[in-house]
C-alpha cells in the first residue's frame, strides 16, 4: 500500500511535469503561428477602441477636408478627386510609435519586439477612391482622452497602404526568405528615419520589411529596398548611426517630407461654431467701445454746457 506522504510526492511530481509540458507547448504553439495569423490578430475588429474610432471618423469632414486641400497633399492619386462622395474608407490598420527605447535597441542589435507592446499606436485609415484603390490616408489617434482623426494624407504610398491591408501578401514576403511562421508581428512609423517597418520576431532573430514614405525630398541614406526582407542587424548597421545622432542631438528634427497635414480641430461644426463665436464676441466689444466713447463725449459737452 502507498503511503499518504509518497501518494502526495507523486502527485506533487506529476503535477509539475503536467505544468512543464504545458508551458512547453504554449511557447511551442506561439512560435509556430502562421504570419498572415499574427497580422490578422491587430485587426481593426478585434480593437476595443474600434466603435471609438468609427465615430471619430463618422464626426470628421476629413473627404471635405481632403478635397479643399488636395492641391497641397500633392498626390497624383487625388487629381480627378472633386468631390466628397468620390471617396470613402478603407479598413484601418494599427501602427505603432517606437520609443527611445526602441531606437536604443535597435543601435544595439537587440530584440524590439518584446518592447513594443508597451508603445503607444494609432490607426492608419485608408481612403479609397471610386475603385476602391487607396489614394491617401488620415490618422486616428488617442489625444485628449479620446480617438480623433489628427492627420489627412499619410506618409505611405497608395500600392504601400495596399500591402497593409493584405495579410497573405506581407506573409508571402517574409516567405520570401525563409520565414513562414513568428512569434510576433507589428507595423512601426519612424518619422526621423522617414520609414515604416513590419517587424516579426522569429525565435533569436527578428525580421523587418521597409516601407520608405514616399514624400521624400532627398536622396535614401540608408540603402534599404522597399519590401524586402531584413534581419535586425542589417537594419541596425543601416540606421544606427543616424539613431545615435538624433539621440545625441535631441533638437534635429528628422529629414524633410510632405507627409500629411495636421487635422486636429476640424470637426464638424466646430469651426463655424467657433468662428460664429468668435465675430459675435469682437462686435460685441466693438459695440460696447462706441456705446461708451459717445456717451463720454455727450456728458463731456454737457458738463461744459452747465459750467
Amino acid at each position: 500500500m502507498i503511503s499518504p506522504w509518497r501518494l502526495l510526492k507523486l502527485f506533487i511530481t506529476g503535477g509539475v511535469v503536467f505544468l512543464f509540458l504545458l508551458a512547453s507547448y504554449s511557447l511551442a504553439f506561439a512560435v509556430e503561428k502562421k504570419i498572415e495569423d499574427l497580422v490578422r490578430s491587430q485587426s481593426f475588429a478585434l480593437a476595443q477602441e474600434a466603435e471609438e474610432v468609427k465615430k471619430a471618423l463618422s464626426e470628421a469632414d476629413v473627404f471635405e477636408f481632403i478635397v479643399r486641400h488636395k492641391n497641397d497633399l500633392g498626390r497624383k492619386e487625388l487629381k480627378d478627386i472633386d468631390s466628397p462622395q468620390d471617396l470613402s474608407y478603407g479598413t484601418p490598420y494599427k501602427v505603432y510609435i517606437p520609443t527611445q527605447e526602441i531606437s536604443d535597441a535597435i543601435m544595439k542589435n537587440k530584440p524590439i519586439t518584446p518592447l513594443l507592446e508597451k508603445c503607444s499606436y494609432f490607426w492608419e485609415v485608408p481612403i479609397l477612391n471610386r475603385d476602391g484603390m487607396p489614394v491617401t490616408s488620415c490618422q486616428v489617434a488617442l489625444f485628449e482622452g479620446k480617438w480623433q482623426v489628427v492627420e489627412v494624407g499619410g506618409s505611405l504610398a497608395p500600392s504601400e497602404v495596399s500591402l497593409t491591408l493584405r495579410a497573405e501578401k506581407i506573409a508571402s514576403l517574409f516567405a520570401d526568405n525563409a520565414v513562414t511562421k513568428a512569434e510576433s508581428f507589428y507595423h512601426i512609423r519612424d518619422m526621423r528615419l522617414r520609414y515604416d517597418f513590419l517587424v516579426v520576431s522569429s525565435g533569436d532573430e527578428e525580421y523587418f520589411i521597409p516601407l520608405r514614405h514616399s514624400f521624400d525630398k532627398v536622396p535614401d541614406e540608408f540603402g534599404l529596398t522597399t519590401s524586402k526582407v531584413y534581419r535586425r542587424s542589417q537594419v541596425a548597421n543601416a540606421v544606427g548611426p543616424t539613431l545615435k545622432m538624433f539621440k545625441e542631438n535631441p533638437n534635429l528634427v528628422g529629414r524633410e517630407t510632405g507627409g500629411g497635414i495636421p487635422y486636429v480641430g476640424e470637426k464638424k461644426g466646430d469651426n463655424h461654431i467657433l468662428s460664429l463665436t468668435f465675430v459675435t464676441a469682437i462686435l460685441f466689444v466693438v459695440v460696447v467701445t462706441v456705446i461708451v466713447y459717445l456717451n463720454r463725449g455727450w456728458l463731456g459737452r454737457t458738463r461744459t454746457k452747465n459750467v
